[in-house]
């Protein structure tokens, strides 16, 4: 569950690894992308979504997940979340 705090169209990035990249006047930690997951939240903010760790991954693959959400308010248009890391066990 994230929120995000303002309604609209978001696309969570995941990736396997973490290299920081400029994005729109932030940083965009999950890069390389892997995958790209689109949601819509609701009126406050709120996305929620089932995840389960694709079966398969080795015991400590670091898995790396950050939004972005179009923000007209933003100085370029979208904000970015804060990333979360996960380590399989």
């Amino acid at each position: 569950r994230t929120n995000l705090g303002v309604p609209g169209l978001l696309s969570l990035a995941l990736s396997f690894s973490s290299t920081p990249l400029p994005f729109r006047g932030g940083t965009l930690l999950p890069y390389p992308t892997a995958a790209r997951v689109r949601l819509t939240s609701d009126s406050r903010g709120v996305a929620v979504l089932s995840f389960t760790t694709p079966s398969g991954l080795p015991s400590g693959t670091h898995l790396y997940v950050q939004s972005v959400i179009l923000d007209p308010a933003a100085v370029q248009g979208v904000a970015l979340s804060n990333a979360l890391e996960g380590v399989t066990p």
